[in-house]
């Protein structure tokens, strides 16, 4: 029996959230739950659902992805492990409980303090579910008819654990995400690192081999014009190029250099958003906001500051340059609808990237 289960691999623009809202709305039987990592993407979520509805329907839950762990893998049956409720989660970065064993799990999975750690929480999940003979994944079946996780290319290590056994349960499982966006993690663990990045893809055709998913791909770009998914498509050449949809043309489109003793008039003509790396960046005074704060934003006009690896992608058209920053880099370019503009001194070599000359 072919699968109801479905993996949506879509690019930037494609306007992935919004086609889960519509796909939760659009059903009036069963429940729904809608899960993202971050309180900003929950928040996105509900902002598309009253967009698109007005109001957020009965039958729709909406939550980041620690909460669901939490509400629905840890608590209902950590007594399986530990007697006392589980409030809080530890968020550590990196490992944890370095060298205690898992025959020890009040040490393996709690710190001192009693609360869970953040890179053990779907592996304590996963643990409970095999423990109490698969009740985690019966309760959540009697709960919801459909999930769908947004920005699954954000989940990491035993999380992908998670989703596995969701897509084996019989609750209907929608993922989406782009591969190409893989600048936050949800999980520091070790297990399942070739999975990253460009790596979930593998993950996902297993489970497409296996039959527990369809594959769908989404490479209409309905917000940026076609020079800027030239662009981005330039940074990730071994993915389906991108095909800019709906974009009108406004006189000043594409991708462009510009000198920084130009940015003032620059600004002052176009009012574009201003992205950076990080804080440490010199932005000459102007607001700007880290390419990972962007992330799910749009702008009709974005304006980069480069850092050190980015300027030398443009000034000598050093992809190896970039190796480690492709992925922030395509966020930042694709938040634009009509142009983007980086700040350099001196010449690009980029195809397809112009000079941006002042009027006089």
């Amino acid at each position: 029996m072919p699968s109801n289960n479905l993996a949506v691999l879509s690019c930037a623009g494609s306007g992935k959230t919004s086609e889960i809202v519509k796909m939760a709305a659009s059903t009036p039987s069963g429940r729904s739950l809608l899960l993202t990592y971050t309180r900003n993407n929950a928040q996105e979520i509900r902002t598309r659902f009253y967009k698109t509805k007005g109001f957020i329907p009965a039958n729709c839950d909406v939550i980041t992805w620690y909460s669901f762990l939490l509400s629905h893998w840890v608590r209902p049956y950590q007594r399986q492990y530990r007697a006392l409720r589980i409030d809080e989660i530890a968020w550590i970065n990196g490992k944890s409980a370095i060298g205690i064993p898992k025959s020890n799990p009040s040490r393996y999975f709690f710190s001192p303090q009693g609360r869970i750690y953040r890179d053990k929480i779907a592996e304590f999940g996963v643990a409970c579910d095999a423990a109490s003979g698969g009740k985690v994944i019966k309760r959540l079946a009697q709960i919801y008819s459909t999930i769908y996780i947004d920005e699954f290319q954000d989940l990491t290590a035993w999380d992908l654990d998670i989703v596995e056994l969701l897509l084996r349960s019989g609750i209907r499982t929608v993922i989406v995400g782009d591969h190409r966006q893989h600048i936050l993690r949800t999980n520091d663990g070790p297990k399942y690192k070739k999975y990253r990045g460009e790596g979930i893809l593998k993950r996902i055709d297993s489970w497409k081999g296996q039959g527990i998913c369809k594959i769908e791909n989404r490479n209409d770009n309905r917000r940026s014009c076609q020079t800027i998914c030239d662009l981005a498509d330039y940074v990730f050449p071994h993915s389906a190029n991108m095909v800019s949809v709906s974009v009108g043309a406004t006189g000043h489109d594409g991708v462009f250099v510009i000198n920084s003793s130009a940015v003032s008039a620059y600004y002052a003509t176009f009012s574009p958003a201003i992205l950076r790396w990080d804080k440490r960046t010199e932005c000459h005074g102007y607001g700007a906001m880290n390419f990972g704060e962007s992330k799910g934003l749009g702008f009709d006009r974005v304006l980069i500051y480069p850092n050190g690896p980015i300027r030398k992608f443009l000034s000598q058209n050093d992809k190896g340059a970039i190796s480690n920053a492709r992925a922030k880099l395509y966020v930042g370019v694709t938040r634009a609808r009509y142009s983007v503009a980086f700040v350099l001194d001196g010449t690009c070599t980029v195809p397809g990237i112009r000079l941006y000359h002042l009027m006089s």
